[in-house]
């Protein structure tokens, strides 16, 4: 059973913050980021066209800003949208779609209540049970999805949590390579296994250098090959707040899989 981590975990852990920040990123960067949504859109519509499917489930839906929901809901398809929290922008506009539902989970399985329940939270920093917190079984969507879509998702899932980790235990780089690794990879297996579509950045460089030298990993894992594999630039910042100095561009890969 999936547990929903309550509003004060996810506040305490930044969720909140988070989202608010994505919609003022975009706000700010809107012209730049429109080539890369509308190729996550654009891949998005050839996987159901390849699939048909009749119910649809999309992991981090978010402000849907990636996803070309009126046309989605063609044909009275059922759209699955999957997040740890509904912005109240996108609860107003679904509301119209008779089809669409938002299901509130943590799509890391338990990375969130992992985490938290097990970070000592008093006035000194204590080592953390690397197995204890990841003792949780792997996410599953809801039953009936015909097309699961991991949504710019991927290098998301565990950057919170780390983050909490880091400020509140003491934590080796290897331990949270480690559960970066294993989050990420339960994550791809899940897809791999059914007929789905991953669409995630995997890696940034900075201004407009491609040097293989000067990427920097987004991902923790390899990602695989898949039936059919798009990759794009998405000019994520272009004021420099991101990277101090200089503009960050982010290498997405779009990838389909056939379960």
């Amino acid at each position: 059973m999936n547990i929903v981590p309550g509003k004060l975990v996810l506040h305490r852990m930044g969720y909140y913050d988070d989202l608010v920040g994505i919609m003022r990123r975009y706000r700010a960067e809107e012209p730049s980021w429109d080539s890369h949504l509308e190729n996550s859109r654009e891949l998005i519509i050839r996987a159901i066209e390849l699939f048909n499917p009749s119910n649809i489930t999309v992991l981090g839906s978010g402000w849907l800003l990636d996803l070309p929901v009126e046309k989605m809901t063609m044909n009275k398809r059922r759209i699955n949208l999957v997040d740890i929290i509904l912005p109240g922008q996108t609860e107003t506009r679904i509301q119209i779609f008779r089809h669409v539902r938002f299901i509130q989970e943590d799509i890391t399985g338990g990375l969130i209540l992992g985490v938290y329940d097990n970070v000592h939270r008093g006035l000194f920093k204590r080592r953390v049970d690397i197995e204890k917190i990841l003792n949780y079984k792997p996410y599953e969507p809801p039953t009936g999805s015909d097309l699961v879509i991991s949504l710019n998702l991927l290098s998301q899932l565990d950057s919170l949590p780390v983050e909490y980790l880091r400020k509140k235990s003491k934590i080796t780089e290897e331990q949270i390579q480690e559960l970066r690794q294993r989050t990420q990879q339960q994550h791809i297996d899940m897809l791999k296994h059914r007929n789905s579509l991953l669409i995630t950045d995997f890696y940034e460089h900075p201004g407009n250098s491609s040097g293989e030298t000067e990427k920097k990993p987004t991902v923790a894992v390899d990602l695989p090959g898949g039936f059919l594999r798009e990759e794009w630039d998405w000019a994520f910042d272009t004021s420099k707040s991101y990277n101090p100095e200089t503009t960050t561009t982010f290498r997405v890969a779009g990838i389909i899989f056939r379960g």
